[in-house]
C-alpha cells in the first residue's frame, strides 16, 4: 500500500498470481501520550496517518505545538505538543490582591501573599 494506507485484510495467491490487496486509510487507533495539564484528548484517536490533532489545554494554558499522526509509522504520534502557562506569576498575584480588596480584605503594600 502507499505510504499512508495500510492493507485491508491479507493478500491471497489464488491460481498462480497475487491477488490484488485493497488498501484503506491508515490512522492512529489510540490517543496521543499525556500531556501535563492537558484535557481529554479522546478527540484524537482514530486521526489519519499524516493528520495532526490539537491539545485544549486547561484555563490558564495554551497549547504549543500538535500532534501528529505519523505517516510513515501508522499508529505512532510524533510531535511534543505541551501546555504552557498563559498568565504570570506576578500578574496571577496582583489579581487576587484586586480580588481579596474588593472582598473586603485589604492586604495594603505587603511584598508577598
Amino acid at each position: 500500500c502507499d505510504p499512508g494506507y495500510q492493507p485491508l485484510g491479507p493478500a491471497l495467491c489464488l491460481g498462480g498470481g497475487w491477488e490484488q490487496v485493497n488498501c484503506e486509510p491508515a490512522h492512529c487507533t489510540g490517543e496521543p501520550p499525556a500531556i501535563p495539564h492537558a484535557l481529554a484528548v479522546a478527540h484524537c484517536a482514530f486521526t489519519p496517518a499524516g493528520g495532526d490533532c490539537t491539545i485544549p489545554c486547561l484555563p490558564g494554558y495554551a497549547a504549543v505545538g500538535v500532534a501528529v499522526c505519523d505517516l510513515s509509522h501508522p499508529g505512532t504520534w510524533v510531535g511534543h505538543p505541551t501546555c504552557t502557562p498563559t498568565t504570570s506569576l506576578p500578574s496571577v498575584v496582583q489579581e487576587l490582591r484586586t480580588e481579596l480588596t474588593v472582598e473586603g480584605v485589604n492586604l495594603g503594600h505587603r511584598s508577598h501573599l
